[in-house]
C-alpha cells in the first residue's frame, strides 16, 4: 500500500472507533444493532488491509468485503425501518417486506452473476449492490419523511450518511464503466472523502446528547397512541386556557381599575399579573411544547396508513 492510502485507512479508522465509543457512551448501540455490526465489520476489514496488506490488500478480499458490506447497509435499512415505523404496523410491514424483496434481488443479481476481472465488477457488480442500498435508504427517508415521523436526529444521520455516501458511490463506479481505468484515480481519490465525511456525520450524531424535545417527542409518540391519553391532554388545555383567562382577567380588571381613577389599585392589579404570569410560565412553556408536539404527531398519523 502506498503512504497516501494507509494515511487515508488510518484517519477513517480513527472516525469509526470514536463513532462506535460515542454509541458506548450514549447507550446507543442497541438503537440500531445492525449498525454496530457494519462499522466493526469496516473497522476490522480496514485494520486487517492495513495491517497485512500482503494477505489482504488484494482483488478476491476486496469483492468479499464490499458485497459483505452491501449486504449489511441493507441489514441495516431493514432494521431502521423497524425502528422508526413500530406505530404503524401496516406500514412498517409493507416498507420492510419491499425493503427484504430489494435485498433479496440485490444478492440474487450478485449471485447469478458470471465472473470476471477487477474492471467488471468495478463497473458491474459492485454498483449493482450500492444502487440497491442506496434506493433502500432513498426509499426508508421517502417513508419516514411523508409520514412526519419523529425519528431520531442519530437514526435521521445514518440515513443521511448512507445514502449521500452511496449515491456518490455509484457516479464514481459509473466513471469506471464509461472512461475505463483512466477514471479509476478519481475513484481512489473521493470515494475514501465521500466515506470519510459520512463518518464524520455519524460521528457527530452519535456524540449528540440527547435533548428534552428528542425525548418529549419519543415519549408523547408511544402516548399518542393509547386511546386513554387523550382526556389526559384535553384536561392540560383547560388548564392552560384556565389560566391564560385568569391572567386576562387581572389585567382587564387594572384597566377598569385605571379607567375609574385608582391608579393605586390598577399598579397592584399589574404587579399581581405579572407575579402570576412568572410562576405559570415554566410549566406553562412545557405543557404548549408537548401539545404542539402531540398536534404534529396527530397529523401524522391522519396522514400515514397504519
Amino acid at each position: 500500500m502506498k503512504p497516501e492510502q494507509i494515511l487515508i485507512a488510518d484517519v477513517v479508522a480513527a472516525l469509526v472507533a470514536v463513532t462506535l465509543v460515542a454509541m458506548a457512551l450514549r447507550s446507543r448501540l442497541s438503537d440500531c444493532s445492525a449498525f454496530s455490526v457494519y462499522l466493526c465489520a469496516v473497522l476490522t476489514s480496514n485494520r486487517l488491509i492495513t495491517w497485512w496488506p500482503h494477505q489482504f490488500f488484494n482483488w478476491n478480499f476486496w469483492v468479499l468485503k464490499e458485497t459483505l458490506l452491501q449486504v449489511l447497509i441493507l441489514w441495516v435499512a431493514i432494521d431502521l425501518a423497524g425502528v422508526a415505523l413500530r406505530p404503524f404496523p401496516r406500514t412498517r410491514f409493507w416498507t420492510r417486506g419491499v425493503l427484504i424483496l430489494l435485498a433479496t434481488a440485490t444478492g440474487l443479481v450478485a449471485i447469478t452473476m458470471e465472473p470476471g476481472d477487477y474492471h467488471h465488477a468495478l463497473a458491474v457488480l459492485i454498483p449493482r449492490l450500492s444502487a440497491g442500498a442506496a434506493l433502500g435508504f432513498g426509499l426508508l427517508a421517502f417513508v419516514t419523511h411523508w409520514s412526519w415521523l419523529p425519528v431520531r436526529p442519530f437514526h435521521r444521520m445514518i440515513v443521511a450518511g448512507f445514502f449521500l455516501h452511496l449515491t456518490a458511490y455509484v457516479l464514481l463506479l459509473t466513471l469506471i464503466k464509461h472512461l475505463g481505468w483512466t477514471a479509476y484515480p478519481v475513484l481512489a481519490a473521493l470515494d475514501p472523502a465521500a466515506f470519510g465525511a459520512s463518518v464524520g456525520l455519524w460521528a457527530l450524531g452519535a456524540w449528540r446528547k440527547t435533548t428534552v424535545v428528542d425525548e418529549l417527542e419519543e415519549r408523547l409518540w408511544w402516548e399518542i397512541v393509547c386511546p386513554d391519553k387523550g382526556p389526559y391532554y384535553a384536561n392540560i388545555q383547560r388548564e392552560l386556557d384556565r389560566q391564560l383567562d385568569a391572567l386576562n382577567f387581572t389585567l382587564a380588571q387594572a384597566l377598569a381599575a385605571e379607567k375609574a381613577g385608582d391608579p393605586t389599585l390598577a399598579q397592584k392589579l399589574r404587579e399581581a399579573g405579572k407575579v402570576y404570569a412568572a410562576a405559570i410560565a415554566p410549566a406553562a412553556g412545557r405543557a404548549r411544547q408537548g401539545l404542539e408536539v402531540r398536534r404534529r404527531m396527530l397529523a401524522a398519523l391522519k396522514r400515514s396508513p397504519r
